[in-house]
């Protein structure tokens, strides 16, 4: 039996869980909405239940590049939560859901109480860190591989990229 749609939150301990989860509020995640905006103080935690939170960097020009994405799967702004307080990216809906929040000074307290909570969080940065890197990298090869959709064939990029 699930202890929470959230597969993170799922996978905590009984004990673990049920110590976290009665400061667990549930808000609507609504399409466009910025759950974080880079460089400014966090209050928030978000363990998103449906829906998906895009992390992107806003360029100079107006663009956007999104580096990674949160769904039911894991959590926006643990790592600054737990040290920073302060958002390392813009955080926006970019499908529509419900998660659960948690105020970042209780997430502090609870995630220093329980360190294979705390462990579980680090991975999870770690695995964010990556999707941020695999993107980077692709939003490069868009510019010039011949199989990306957005790809610049005129380059003269025409040889096949292992990825």
């Amino acid at each position: 039996m699930s202890k929470s749609p959230n597969r993170l939150l799922d996978s905590l301990s009984a004990n673990a869980f049920s110590t976290i989860s009665p400061h667990l509020k549930i808000v609507e995640l609504k399409f466009g909405e910025v759950v974080a905006e880079a460089g400014s103080p966090i209050r928030q935690v978000y363990f998103p239940y449906s829906g998906v939170i895009s992390l992107v960097v806003e360029l100079d020009v107006g663009a956007m590049i999104e580096t990674a994405m949160v769904g039911r799967d894991g959590v926006l702004n643990a790592a600054p939560a737990l040290d920073g307080k302060v958002s390392l990216n813009k955080g926006i809906v970019q499908s529509a859901g419900s998660a659960g929040t948690i105020e970042v000074n209780r997430f502090r307290r609870l995630a220093n109480e329980f360190e294979p909570f705390r462990s579980l969080l680090m991975r999870h940065e770690q695995v964010l860190f990556a999707q941020s890197q695999q993107s980077a990298a692709c939003n490069v090869l868009a510019l010039r591989c011949p199989l990306c959709p957005n790809s610049g064939r005129e380059s003269g990029f025409a040889q096949t990229v292992p990825l």
